[in-house]
């Protein structure tokens, strides 16, 4: 219960919720965070009416236990990069001014995906009725495939709802996770969300200087 009241309580005072959540930042407890993140993630861009499709056409049992081991070893292999990632924004933060600790900022990161990790309410039920694959129908026996656009031929305005809602919780985390970042660093939100800039396109400067020293 403690936990829920601290994941609605940061959606409004990221920074006030974060002091109270440092000195004892629990390692469990960011694990967790860092999993319904990824979770959340994987309902995004899930669709559950195609997957069931595909699974019946496909032989059934064997097939399914094959994309539940992909889904887990993805979780898997997705929070752990969440994990040792928070070394990026510690640096990052620690270049600019910063005074925090790779558990702290590691907290911090994780907090700051609480927007996403509630977008699991309206995720879930969209993985499994607002997909493409539930308005339509897609047939592959015979050696014959058949699609039937179904409510798509009516237009995608649920769908540009859906992306402006996604859009809204990317900004969201965005505002979050600066100001818990930036409790943990001690410093200004802008030096957080700074800080956020360096952390995302360190590893494309990185694999850019791999690619010309290579060549």
């Amino acid at each position: 219960m403690h936990f829920l009241k601290n994941l609605a309580a940061v959606l409004v005072r990221p920074r006030a919720t974060m002091a109270r959540i440092l000195p004892d930042p629990r390692p469990k407890i960011v694990l967790l965070l860092f999993v319904l993140a990824v979770v959340s993630g994987i309902f995004g861009d899930f669709d559950a009416p195609m997957m069931q499709q595909v699974v019946h056409q496909s032989g059934g049992g064997r097939v399914a236990l094959i994309v539940a081991g992909v889904i887990l070893g993805l979780t898997v292999v997705l929070t752990a990069l969440c994990w040792f990632y928070a070394w990026v924004p510690y640096l990052a933060g620690r270049f600019l001014g910063g005074t925090g600790d790779v558990g702290g900022v590691r907290a911090a990161t994780a907090w700051g995906l609480a927007p996403a990790i509630w977008a699991l309410l309206y995720r879930v039920p969209a993985a499994i009725w607002l997909a493409p694959s539930a308005a339509t129908s897609v047939n592959m026996r015979g050696g014959n495939v058949t699609f039937d656009p179904g409510r798509l031929s009516q237009g995608c305005g649920v769908a540009l709802v859906f992306a402006i809602v996604e859009f809204l919780i990317l900004v969201w985390c965005a505002f979050v996770m600066s100001n818990t970042v930036a409790e943990a660093h001690r410093f200004s939100a802008w030096h957080a969300l700074g800080t956020l800039v360096i952390s995302a396109i360190a590893p494309l400067i990185v694999v850019a200087a791999a690619v010309l020293a290579m060549m």
